[in-house]
């Protein structure tokens, strides 16, 4: 699963996480797309982490850092 990490003083908040499909013919195990809903509270800037990893293992060694910039 993806974990997310957001700062405490970052400018935006994480809203909700939804996915959809890629395919539409009942695959099961099929890849889905992650969807992630932000909002912006404030002018600023924050890296926001998605980590993808096991619950039980750990946080992975490469997290993907996504930088958000609200004007």
């Amino acid at each position: 699963n993806w974990h997310l990490e957001v700062p405490s003083d970052c400018s935006v908040t994480f809203i909700k996480e939804d996915s959809k499909s890629i395919y539409n013919d009942g695959r099961v195990g099929a890849p889905i797309i992650g969807i992630y809903e932000f909002s912006a509270s404030s002018v600023g800037e924050c890296i926001v982490e998605f980590d993808y990893s096991r619950g039980w293992e750990g946080k992975s060694n490469q997290p993907k850092k996504v930088k958000f910039i609200v004007k």
